[in-house]
């Protein structure tokens, strides 16, 4: 997380409950075992007029493929560090916010990578934060 450098927010104060906004990375190509890690930032819980944070893996021909994390519920209010394992493949990632209540639904990201890491190993099904995650990064 940065304290003086940037980060990106989907702000509720534009638009308006249901609305989508989308941060899409270049197309990349992954051929190992990989990880991507960011923090994330949610002001309500969806089922209190919050948002939606999930991040999918979208073909070349820009079609949602596969739903790779999943976010609903604010923990708390601080940053949440959130760990993906990537699969094979060449595609692109998009980052989805789905507004809740105007003014009250800020998401906010922050500090994406993408690292080698040989010990994540990917598990079919999304990622929830905390929550039966279907990511393992295995430690022998």
């Amino acid at each position: 997380m940065s304290l003086l450098g940037n980060y990106m927010v989907f702000n509720s104060r534009l638009g308006q409950v249901g609305d989508r906004m989308q941060l899409i990375s270049p197309l990349m190509t992954i051929s190992q075992s990989t990880q991507l890690q960011f923090f994330y930032y949610m002001t309500l819980k969806q089922s209190d007029g919050g948002s939606l944070l999930q991040l999918f893996q979208v073909s070349k021909l820009g079609i949602q493929v596969q739903l790779l994390f999943e976010n609903s519920m604010s923990v708390d209010t601080t940053w949440q560090l959130a760990t993906v394992c990537l699969p094979l493949g060449s595609y692109s990632l998009a980052f989805q916010g789905t507004m809740g209540y105007p003014f009250v639904s800020d998401i906010a990201i922050d500090s994406i990578k993408v690292t080698l890491n040989n010990q994540c190993l990917v598990v079919s099904g999304p990622t929830t934060n905390n929550k039966n995650g279907k990511c393992e990064i295995v430690y022998p």
